[in-house]
């Protein structure tokens, strides 16, 4: 009978573990992935996740001096590369990204900003030029740590740099305890009619009209759109190109 006690406290524990690591696995859904120590090799369910097409895709890419070529592709969200497939059926990265105009699909376009190195997908178009779109990527946003019992906790918080560090060293520098967590994001912005990318923001929608900048305030003030939503940016871009 004097076991009892510590007993009940190993079950009850025990039960709070299996809690917890179900509470983890129910968490895991297609806006995460959790990455362990590897040699560099990414196992086949994360890259399929990864990528923004379930299966390579045949696309059209323009360079800005006019050239164009055809290539099986897909967009991986992960390394924020855009990957094709060779002649000897190699998966490979496109180069020199800073001379890329246009990647095209059937019913997709892509616009490559070079500033943030950041491939946008075409959301919507507007009468004056003014242009709706997204980068959609994995952002690393945690650093977990397997201690006693099998519990995971949270060991780093990433810094902004830190999140853009997505395959390579920084993986292959983590313990074998260690995971990292990445959670898919969604980074809007706009084209002005002079066809620059401008981020979606208060400042980023001042800059889309100028000579409507007193008009465009008053919007922002009264409707107070989020910047994070494409239903409310569409809507105020809506605005804009009746202006």
């Amino acid at each position: 009978m004097q076991h009892a006690k510590p007993l009940s406290r190993i079950v009850a524990l025990f039960t709070c573990v299996f809690l917890l690591s179900v509470t983890g696995v129910l968490a895991q859904g297609k806006d995460k992935l959790t990455l362990k120590p590897t040699e560099g090799k990414l196992p086949a369910s994360v890259k399929k996740q990864a990528y923004y097409y379930p299966a390579f895709k045949s696309g059209q890419v323009r360079f800005v001096n006019g050239v164009s070529t055809s290539s099986l592709l897909n967009y991986n969200r992960l390394n924020r590369e855009v990957e094709f497939i060779d002649a000897k059926k190699d998966t490979l990265a496109l180069a020199d990204m800073q001379f890329v105009q246009t990647i095209t699909f059937e019913t997709d376009t892509f616009y490559y900003n070079p500033k943030d190195k950041a491939l946008l997908k075409l959301v919507a178009s507007y009468a004056g030029g003014n242009k709706l779109l997204v980068q959609e990527k994995y952002d690393l946003t945690n650093i977990k740590n397997v201690g006693a019992l099998g519990m995971e906790y949270s060991t780093t918080s990433p810094t902004s740099s830190s999140s853009n560090q997505v395959l390579g060293d920084t993986q292959n520098r983590l313990k074998q305890n260690e995971t990292m967590v990445y959670s898919l994001k969604n980074d809007y912005y706009f084209t002005d009619n002079a066809g620059r990318f401008v981020p979606a923001s208060k400042a980023g929608a001042l800059k889309l009209a100028p000579q409507q900048k007193e008009k465009i305030k008053a919007y922002l003030q009264e409707k107070k759109p989020d910047f994070n939503s494409e239903a409310d940016l569409r809507t105020f871009l809506a605005f804009v190109a009746g202006l």
